[in-house]
Parts: structure tokens; sequence; C-alpha cells
């Protein structure tokens, strides 16, 4: 369906367009037009959600997911079951104690309803002017019993007191800011009042506990986290602190280093020592051989060698102190230095007395020689015994390498341990610090101000009797036409000519539709003279072709169909052309006596049924006539009927086959039409019947009539640019 269908279907249905939107919204007034006025009270809240209340970092941004996440919780909290609850039974507190209607809580008329309504049980649990008791009381006897009094005016549609009609309060956040509005709308001014202002407080109340409940968990969650922390942290050090005592460790690192340096100037020393010792050894060797190999004397003497034994034990004495920087002993050093000496002289007494009488033989030469041997034998016995004291030390210094490197590992690993537990420390005491300020910040927040107190309600809303009359009648009419849609894209009927061409695959030669008799010049009229036109054209191009008569037979695949009107319509048109025509009817409905159209002679009725029936074909069937007409029209019986003579079908010049465009195609109209396409090869063409003017223009185009100024121009627009 296009546009210009679409509109033309809205035209013809314009009556019923006009009239439904009418006629429900007559019934929407009749309805609406007696309900009781409705009053509303309102108040608004600072929830200081998103505003800094200062004690956050003004660098903070704010996280918008977070902040309207809590804006939705907020919102749950007031539309929540619990709080309709408790609001409902404080209401119902309020209003039991009240001892007669008073028009701050609520007027005369609910207050007697309530009293009639509350049973003697419910109200011996009123304390009189006692609002928060009666609460109480109340508030313990509602799950007692789910088939009583107060469990079901809850859970009921109670318009007052009931959850579902408290959790008709409205609560939004006005536009980006830290505002929250609530309404409550009712048929009692005091009680819309009252229950917005016991909403509001339950709300506060309840807000408040859910939050100081998550700090509090969260605050009382990283205290005991962080003394578990401090804990594990104050025994890693300790551990640290035993390990360093065992093994004398007082700055590992400083320790090491300066080991490290001693070592390095010990190997320093160490090799300039063996160095000195190397030469003096080799100067002693050398004197020697060549005081033994001149003078044939041995200087390797029992008592020399005691006395270089005692000087070489006090000179490697002397080393030690002197390596192992003992500054404790200087007393005893010096007096080894001094016993040294002693013994140094000792030895150069020794050798003079035993060599005198030699040296004053062999001259200054040997006297210089043994100088030299004496001070050789002292400069190597104190090399020798240094040399020996500083390997000591050096051999010490790598003994407490191999005790450090594994005492290194271990400090670094429990320091790694300390880092974690330290850092994890801090974390959770940054954390507790970031939940105190939390509560502290909640402590502001949660406490919610009243920016609007709630207010009694003195003019009622206005009437939304216009509003509702309005909606239904606008819906009324997008359901009609949406109905109208539906009906018209299911619709399975031909109505139109190329539909029947798509359905049938013949050609269409046009369509007959109910005539006005009033208007001459109608659509309608205008329509069947084209299609008699073109059947005539069709029957005109057959008859130079085939010689006179020509026949044509007019069928139909069920009953009803309209042949006699479209035979009718045929043989008028060829009878103002001045074309001779006889019409017979063979349809099996009819009477004999409308056997022969136009024609009296009654003789042949009984003759042309028996023809029909056994002649083989159209022109032996009518050869009895003596007067051979321009065209021979034969109406047949339905094809849903069956076919009394598959012959003489055939043998017709036309065949017409007529559809009723209101008819619903389905599988047996195929199926039948494969069946009389089988008998009838060729030659065969379609017509409507029972046509509608407003389903023609796809084969006819458009069709004059009388038209406004306005519809001409709005069909001109639409026809010019859009594709129909």
């Amino acid at each position: 369906m296009n546009l210009v269908a679409f509109i033309k279907l809205l035209y013809v249905k314009r009556f019923y367009i006009v009239s439904i939107p009418l006629l429900f919204g007559l019934a929407t007034y009749l309805i609406t037009r007696d309900l009781p006025d409705r009053y509303t009270s309102s108040a608004t809240l600072f929830t200081g959600i998103t505003s800094n209340t200062g004690l956050e970092m003004m660098g903070t941004r704010i996280d918008n997911v977070q902040t309207l996440n809590e804006y939705n919780n907020v919102l749950s909290i007031i539309k929540s079951r619990s709080l309709a609850e408790e609001t409902g039974l404080r209401l119902l507190a309020q209003h039991l104690t009240q001892n007669a209607p008073n028009s701050l809580f609520i007027n005369e008329d609910a207050y007697n309803e309530l009293v009639e309504e509350v049973p003697e049980d419910v109200k011996k649990l009123i304390v009189n002017n006692d609002q928060e008791k009666s609460y109480l009381n109340l508030k313990q006897n509602v799950t007692k019993d789910k088939h009583g009094f107060l469990y079901q005016l809850l859970n009921g549609n109670n318009p007052y007191y009931s959850v579902e009609g408290i959790k008709k309060l409205n609560a939004e956040r006005i536009g980006a800011s830290d505002l929250i509005r609530i309404s409550y709308d009712s048929y009692d001014p005091a009680i819309a009042y009252n229950t917005i202002k016991i909403a509001t407080e339950v709300f506060n109340k309840r807000y408040i506990v859910i939050k100081k409940n998550q700090s509090s968990n969260a605050i009382a969650y990283f205290q005991s986290k962080l003394k578990e922390v401090a804990k594990r942290l104050q025994e890693a050090e300790q551990k640290l602190l035993d390990y360093n005592i065992s093994n004398n460790i007082i700055n590992y690192n400083e320790q090491t280093e300066q080991i490290t340096t001693q070592q390095e100037k010990l190997e320093l020393r160490m090799q300039d020592v063996k160095m000195e010792y190397e030469g003096a050894s080799a100067v002693v060797l050398k004197l020697e051989s060549e005081i033994e190999a001149r003078y044939k004397i041995n200087l390797q003497n029992q008592s020399i060698y005691e006395i270089r034994k005692r000087i070489a034990d006090t000179s490697n004495t002397i080393a030690q102190l002197q390596v192992y920087n003992d500054i404790e002993q200087p007393k005893r050093l010096s007096q080894l230095i001094q016993q040294r000496a002693k013994l140094e002289q000792s030895l150069q007494n020794k050798i003079d007395s035993i060599y005198t009488i030699d040296s004053k033989t062999f001259g200054l030469d040997f006297q210089r020689m043994m100088s030299e041997w004496i001070n050789a034998i002292i400069n190597y016995e104190s090399n020798a015994a240094f040399y020996r004291s500083i390997r000591e030390r050096h051999r010490d210094f790598m003994s407490q390498y191999k005790i450090l490197a594994p005492v290194g590992a271990t400090i670094k690993r429990y320091e790694r341990e300390i880092d974690v537990i330290e850092a994890e420390y801090l974390n959770v005491q940054n954390n507790l610090n970031i939940a105190l300020q939390k509560e502290q910040n909640m402590t502001l927040v949660t406490d919610m101000k009243m920016m609007d107190e709630a207010s009694l309600p003195l003019l009622p809303n206005p009437s939304k009797n216009r509003l509702y009359i309005l909606i239904v009648s606008i819906f009324s009419l997008i359901f009609y036409i949406a109905s109208l849609l539906i009906a018209e894209i299911l619709d399975m009927r031909i109505k139109t000519p190329g539909n029947l061409k798509k359905l049938s695959e013949l050609e269409v030669l046009g369509a007959f539709c109910n005539e006005d008799p009033k208007d001459k010049e109608s659509a309608a009229n205008q329509i069947n003279k084209r299609t008699a036109v073109f059947i005539f054209e069709k029957i005109r191009e057959k008859a130079t072709s085939n010689p006179q008569p020509i026949y044509i037979q007019i069928l139909s695949i069920w009953d009803n169909a309209g042949k006699k009107e479209t035979a009718s319509k045929i043989v008028k048109e060829l009878k103002e052309r001045k074309w001779k025509v006889k019409l017979f009817n063979f349809n099996t409905h009819i009477t004999k006596n409308s056997l022969i159209e136009n024609n009296n002679e009654l003789g042949e009725r009984d003759g042309l049924l028996k023809s029909f029936q056994n002649s083989n074909s159209y022109k032996e069937m009518y050869s009895y006539l003596t007067l051979k007409p321009d065209v021979i029209i034969s109406i047949i019986p339905a094809i849903s009927h069956g076919i009394d003579n598959a012959v003489l079908v055939k043998t017709a010049d036309i065949n017409i086959i007529v559809f009723d465009s209101l008819l619903t195609w389905n599988e047996a109209d195929r199926i039948n039409l494969n069946k009389l396409k089988s008998s009838i090869p060729n030659n065969m063409f379609s017509v409507l019947s029972n046509g509608r003017v407003e389903y023609m223009e796809d084969m006819f185009g458009e069709i004059p009539r009388k038209r406004s100024y306005i519809r001409k121009k709005l069909k001109y627009l639409i026809t010019r640019f859009i594709k129909v």
C-alpha cells in the first residue's frame, strides 16, 4: 500500500475516523466528570551528595557514575516497601489517636470511614496522645495474623494506608542539583500533607542508619586490619633485630663496606711486605753464602739460631699487635720493641764474641759483611714476622666474608618482608583515614536538610478530564487507523486489476463497478464504459480474422460472480455500435424461461439445452439459426460445478472469465483456474465485477470526478512527489 492508497482509505472511512474519537471522547467525559478532586503536597530535600562539604580535597574529581548510583539509592529507598509500611502504620497511628476529625490530620469523611472499618482489637492497641507507642503496638501486631485487619490494610488497596497507595510517592531529582522533590497526592489534603511529612522523616532516619552502618563497618574492618598488620610488622622487625644480635651485626652495609676497604688496604700492604720479606730473605741468603764461601764460617750456630728464633717470635708478636691495631696494649708493644732491640744487641754481641779473632784476621771487610748480615737478619726476621701476621689477618678477613655473605642475604629477605608489611600497614592506615573522613563527611551529608517543608494544600489539582478525553480520543483514532492498515495489509481479496493479473496470469480487459443511476457521469459509469470499449476492441480485432458470428463465452470460477451483468454490458455496447448480438444463458441456477436472452422463441429452449450438452462446437450448436448474428454470447455455469461439455467450451473465439473483486483468492481458485486453462488453451481474458472505484486507478488512471479545489491541489502534490 502506497501513500495515495492510504489517503484514499482514510477518505473512504472518514465518517468512522471522525465519529469513533468523538464517541470514545464522550464516553471518557461521562466516566470522568464525577471523579473526586485530588490534592498534592510536596517537599524538597537537600541531599548534599554532589556538593563539597569541605572535608574532601579540593582537587578531588566527582565520580558521575557513583553520584548517579547514590541518587538512585536515595530514590529507591523512598520507593521501598519497608518505608511505605512504616509510613502507613505511622499515619494510621496518627489518625487513630485523634478523638475527632481534625482538618490538619484527616477530614471528617475519611475519619468516619476509618473508625467504622477498624475493629475493636486494633483500637485497643492505640495509646491516647502517644503516637510512638501506638505505632510500636501496631507494628508488633501486623504479622501475627495474615488474615487480620492490619495485614490486609497494609497489603490491600486502601488509598491511604496500603503499601501500594503510599508507594505512589513521586520522588525526582531536580535537574543536576543536590535537591530531591517528593510529592504525593490524595483525595484528602490533610492526608497528602501528613503522608509527605511522615515519609520524609522516616526516610531521613533510615538513610542515616544505612550510611552510618556502612561507614562504621568499614572503619571497624580497617581498625582490626591495622592492628593485625601492625602486629606482623612488629614481629618481623623483632625477628630482624634478634638475627642481627645473634650475628653481631650493627649496620650490615657499613660493616661490609669497612671490611672491604680494610681488605683492599691489607692486600696492598701484604704485597709490599711480601716484597720486602722476599728481598730481605734474598739478602740474607746472599750474605750467608758469600761469607761461607769466602771465610768458611758457618752462621747456623746453635746459639745464634736460638737468638734469631727469639727475635723472630718477638717480631711476630709485634707484627700481630701492629696488624690487628691492638691499641689497647701500647705498653706491651713498647716493651716488645725494647725486648727485640735487646735481642738484636745480644745477637750482635754473640757474633762479636764468636768471631773476634777471625775478624782481626780477616780485616775490616769481614767486619763490614758481618755487620750487614746482622742487619739483614734483623730486617728479615722483622719482615717475616710482619708477613706472617698479615697473612693471618687476610685469612681472618676471608673467613668473615664467608660468614657475612649468607647473613646479608637473610637480612635482605627480612628487610623485604618488613617493607611489604610496612607498605600494607601504610595502605591500611590510609584507607582508615579515608573511611574516617568519609564517616565525618557522611555525617554532614546524611542529615538531609528540608529546603521546602511540606504544606497543607488548600486548592485541588487542576482537573485532568480534558487530558483524559484528548488521550482517549487520540489513541482510539490511532487504534482504528492501525486496525485499518492491518486489515488492508492482511486483506487477500482481489480488489484491483493489477492483483487479478498477478493471481490469474491472464490479460485483464477491465472491470465493471456498481453504477449510480442518478449520476450518468459518475466514476463508476465511466469505468464501466471504458471496460465495455476495451472488450469491444478485443471482439473487433477477432472479427477481422475470423468469419462471423464471433462466439464468446462468459465463465466464472464460482457462482454469483456477475456473469449476467457483464454479458448485459457487453450486449449493450455492441448494440449501441449497431452490431447484431444474441445472448444465451446456460447457468444451471436459472429457470428455463430465462435461458434465451432477448429472444422470445420458446420453442428452441429445450433443444438448446440438449445441444449444449451434446454439441462438439458452437458453430454446430447454433447452426439452426436462420439469421446469423454478428456475435453470439453464451453464459457458462461456474467451473466449480464442473464442465458439462469440455469439447464445446474449447471452440469459443473469445473466453471471458469474470471474477468478483471482493472475492478472497485462495488455493481453490488457483486449482479451478488451472483446470479451465487446461481445457481452453488460448483466447482467455479476465474481467472484474463488483468493482470499487478507489481500486481502479492502477488500470484506468485518474478517474475524473467532482473534487474541491483543495483536494485537487493535494492530490496533485502527492502524485507529483511520491511514487504511487
